[in-house]
């Protein structure tokens, strides 16, 4: 098991020099008819966490605990 995990982990890091790595990457370089890129699930995704990132730092107010019996 320690050999294929040997051998696994050095054709992953071999794969990204390989033709078939470029190939991947040039599709993934998509475009519209204008000629702009397209925004990917995992941009968009990334802006918005951004968003959300900033929203909670300037909207989080202390919490009060009410005490209802005594």
């Amino acid at each position: 098991a320690a050999a294929r995990a040997k051998e696994l982990r050095a054709k992953f890091e071999e794969w990204e020099d390989s033709p078939d790595a470029k190939d991947q990457i040039r599709q993934l370089m998509i475009h519209d008819e204008n000629g702009e890129s397209l925004e990917t699930a995992s941009n968009l995704k990334a802006r918005f966490e951004s968003f959300n990132m900033g929203d909670e730092k300037s909207g989080k107010r202390p919490h009060f605990q009410i005490k209802r019996f005594k």
